[in-house]
């Protein structure tokens, strides 16, 4: 996350704001268009209808892309101004998986996250995963209501979903 100096005013457009993802891939969207977007490939949340998508998200800690068959390499957001008492934490992830005693983390390393895109496709991603980029330790969940409908261990992720056991904490 990056932030202009206190003082200056600091305005991306859409298409620096494009260019600016372009340096890691391609762009790819897998949402719903909005009246006010300004590029279909720059997806427009509010808290307000009439000027974005509402509700994408904001329900419990999670990493963005989590229901994609994919997760997101990464995320590029650009806030035009905070919404009143909201708030968005980051967590660095690969210190939260360094830091766990070895009995949590090799329970973790064993556990897969099962949740969907809400349109028919659900998705087993282990719960500690390693970036495919630097390879280091980092997480794939959504603590949300109705997003994480799962967590299974390694040896039930490849059965049929009736044959399935999930863990019960």
């Amino acid at each position: 996350m990056f932030r202009a100096p206190e003082g200056v005013e600091q305005k991306l457009g859409v298409e620096e704001h494009l260019a600016m993802g372009r340096w890691w891939g391609e762009i790819g969207n897998d949402w719903d268009s909005h009246p006010k977007m300004l590029h279909k490939d720059v997806r427009r949340l509010s808290n307000d209808p009439a000027e974005g998508e509402v509700g994408a998200g904001a329900d419990g800690w999670h990493i963005d892309g989590y229901s994609s068959k994919n997760p997101y390499l990464l995320n590029i957001m650009h806030f035009w101004e905070a919404s009143e008492g909201g708030e968005t934490w980051i967590s660095p992830l690969k210190e939260l998986v360094e830091g766990l005693d070895a009995e949590t983390r090799a329970l973790w390393e064993d556990l897969w996250f099962l949740t969907g895109d809400g349109k028919g496709k659900e998705f087993l991603h282990p719960l500690i995963c390693k970036n495919s980029i630097t390879g280091d330790p980092s997480m794939i969940f959504h603590c949300g209501a109705y997003k994480c409908w799962g967590l299974y261990r390694t040896e039930e992720k490849d059965k049929d979903e009736a044959d399935r056991k999930m863990i019960d904490f």
